[in-house]
């Protein structure tokens, strides 16, 4: 798994952001929790590098046991499975 963190400057953007992040994850079945935890977490290099960027993260997580990602300032805006 590597991490692939797509960088958007659009020409209108709100005062509040610079950029937006997005980060597409997919979790497998049969993938180790802590690969996929590593990869999302290393946001925090793209948002060291972009302190004013908005996140979006989307995908497929199947099961993936989010116990480190909860101190993490992001908002899971779906709470069931789809």
């Amino acid at each position: 798994m590597e991490p692939v963190w797509l960088l958007y400057r659009l020409p209108r953007m709100p005062h509040s952001l610079i950029h937006i992040i997005n980060g597409p994850i997919y979790h497998p079945w049969s993938a180790a929790n802590k690969t996929t935890i590593v990869h999302i977490l290393s946001l925090d290099t793209a948002s060291r590098d972009h302190p004013h960027a908005g996140i979006i993260t989307l995908g497929d997580f199947n099961k993936l046991h989010d116990v480190a990602l909860l101190t993490y300032p992001l908002k899971q805006v779906v709470k069931s499975p789809t």
